[in-house]
């Protein structure tokens, strides 16, 4: 078991790396905007939605061994060759610029987004072996030992059904989760650096917020014992969205770029940056406990058939919501736009929690006659709330 806890910590390492590495260099090469790393994570999520489902599909009719040893060989190389692009870029983007009437420039773009794309794929199908197929054989009925162990861890056809699935709302609300910005990722960091945080603080203010969801994490299992499964994925979302009002009431703080009118011009101050960054690293605590909450969810109540699939089409998903985040900050690319996108983020957090509290009402409730008619709702109705 400790292998499985080893493989995991170390890809969670590199992940976490290259995703504050690119969000620094991203803004590096484009200092004037948010639309590079906009872009890169529109494409990113794009080919993730398309092929997502079918990544699900061909796990299911693969080996797991040889398919999770094809996705670390995909994933490894195609990051190794984005930071390479990364490196071309940043030493010779000027040379890059006058070559071809600029089109060097923009071929250097298009096959950094491919490879990071194609490594994006890999990693969410490591993630369905791993996270949300062996995990589950490991353990065997005993779900408290699930929850510990979670915590250190066609297409057509297939979305329908998903969303006929008793679990929906569920995934619904951990979708609503990727629809921010409030979060550690390229977009947030380049934002961050525009507003004078030099790259160390946001290196120390990283490490915080994984600290912060470690805590989460670990705390998981005995969340879980008092409270139970639905609960506490309650109080997940309920710790989030009381610590990232902090986020929002930093919209209007000095120092904050946000645009209002009759404003007054005011010096530089970090009042505002600060809360926004605050609120952040105190939510990863909640964030932590909703997600692990959800994924035990899919995992307990999804068959193993078709387990890689309803998780495949989860993930696109996700992925579909992180790209429309990535929209929001193409048409939103500026500093003084960014409260906006703050302001959506925590109202689709918001949304996250009503789904998700619709979910539990739903588990709650006596089964309906169209839900007597499925096995899978029922068995969801029977288990311990």
């Amino acid at each position: 078991m400790w292998q499985l806890y080893l493989s995991s910590l170390l890809s969670a390492w590199g992940d976490r790396m290259w995703g504050f590495a690119v969000g620094l260099i991203l803004i590096n090469i484009t200092p004037e905007s948010l639309v590079l790393s906009a872009s890169y994570g529109l494409v990113s999520c794009g080919t993730a939605i398309m092929f997502g489902s079918s990544v699900g599909r061909w796990i299911d009719r693969t080996a797991r061994w040889k398919a999770l040893t094809t996705s670390l060989i995909l994933q490894n190389s195609s990051v190794v060759t984005s930071a390479v692009i990364c490196v071309v870029l940043l030493e010779f983007k000027t040379e890059l610029s006058d070559s071809l009437n600029g089109f060097g420039l923009i071929l250097c773009y298009i096959l950094f987004i491919i490879f990071a794309s194609a490594a994006n794929l890999a990693s969410i199908a490591s993630s369905i072996i791993v996270g949300k197929d062996w995990i589950v054989v490991i353990a065997g009925p005993n779900t408290n030992k699930l929850s510990s162990q979670n915590s250190v861890g066609k297409f057509f056809r297939d979305w329908v059904s998903y969303f006929r699935h008793p679990v929906r709302y569920a995934g619904i609300a951990l979708a609503c989760l990727y629809m921010t910005v409030l979060g550690f990722d390229s977009i947030t960091t380049g934002y961050a650096t525009s507003q004078g945080v030099p790259e160390w603080i946001l290196g120390i203010l990283a490490g915080v917020g994984a600290v912060t969801g470690l805590l989460g994490s670990t705390s998981f299992p005995k969340w879980k014992i008092w409270l139970g499964l639905d609960k506490t994925g309650l109080l997940g979302f309920f710790s989030q969205v009381v610590c990232l009002s902090l986020c929002v009431f930093s919209v209007w703080l000095p120092g904050s770029p946000f645009n209002i009118p009759d404003s007054v011009k005011q010096e530089r101050s970090y009042y505002s940056v600060g809360f926004l960054m605050g609120g952040i690293f105190l939510s990863r605590f909640g964030l932590w406990i909703a997600d692990l909450t959800i994924n035990q969810i899919l995992q307990e109540e999804v068959k193993e058939l078709e387990r890689g699939k309803i998780n495949g089409v989860q993930q696109s998903f996700n992925q579909l919501m992180d790209m429309m985040k990535f929209i929001l900050v193409i048409l939103l690319p500026y500093s003084d736009t960014f409260g906006y996108l703050i302001i959506i983020s925590f109202a689709f957090i918001c949304l996250g929690m009503m789904f998700y509290s619709l979910y539990v009402f739903r588990r709650q409730s006596p089964p309906s006659v169209d839900d007597e008619e499925n096995p899978m709702t029922v068995a969801a109705s029977s288990s311990n709330i």
